[in-house]
């Protein structure tokens, strides 16, 4: 009888050691309103889409749908690549505590490469700004002819929880070759309340700011040649 006591011990607590401690995934979301073809007021506005987070198991990672042909007179833009500092270039997301501490979290982790969900926001953004059809992520549409290339450098994403992110991006539009890149550099502060789903669509916001900005500049730039 004792023996099968400490057999059984034994095996419950192998069990309990076997179980994994469970990871919540993210993804950010587009949320610039969308003023080139704005929706009927029925319809609920995407930018109440939370932020979503699936615990136990990734996000599956949104399809992507081919670009609307464009008219031909309005300018395409290629959004990517992105580049981002090493620090938070990994699954986990990365916050920042006190004086020079970070905090790698290993149960909270982002759904997708941070540099192609943020390739994919801008570029959804921008869409939604500009009109259908007229931006797309290099990476999804990467045989899809585009008047410009539209190049992030992140210079900063840092979050700290219960307080907000920053958000630190220098842009680059290049069109055709003989043409002069357009650039321009931005940062933005987004607060957020407490946990981790307020800090993801904190950055969800600043990035929604960022195409704002980055659409302002594209409606002002030169028409591309026929």
């Amino acid at each position: 009888m004792r023996r099968i006591f400490f057999a059984g011990a034994l095996a419950l607590l192998s069990l309990g050691c076997s179980r994994s401690p469970q990871v919540s995934f993210y993804t950010l979301e587009p949320l610039a309103p969308s003023l080139a073809s704005p929706r009927p007021a029925a319809a609920p506005p995407a930018a109440e889409t939370p932020a979503r987070r699936l615990p136990g198991r990734p996000v599956p990672a949104p399809l992507p749908a081919a670009p609307p042909v464009s008219s031909g007179a309005e300018p395409r833009v290629a959004v990517g690549p992105v580049t981002l500092p090493e620090l938070v270039d990994r699954p986990q997301l990365v916050v920042r505590l006190a004086g020079n501490r970070v905090e790698i979290l290993e149960q909270q982790r982002w759904a997708e490469p941070l540099k192609g969900g943020i390739a994919r926001v801008v570029a959804a953004d921008l869409g939604r700004l500009l009109g259908p059809g007229r931006a797309f992520s290099y990476q999804e549409h990467a045989g899809v002819s585009a008047d410009y290339r539209l190049l992030l450098d992140v210079e900063r994403f840092e979050a700290q929880p219960g307080q907000g992110v920053s958000l630190e991006v220098a842009w680059t539009l290049r069109g055709a070759a003989e043409s002069t890149p357009r650039t321009g550099s931005v940062r933005l502060d987004e607060t957020a309340g407490e946990g981790y789903d307020s800090l993801v669509a904190a950055f969800s916001r600043a990035l929604s700011t960022l195409s704002q900005k980055i659409a302002d500049a594209i409606m002002k730039a030169p028409a591309p040649p026929p």
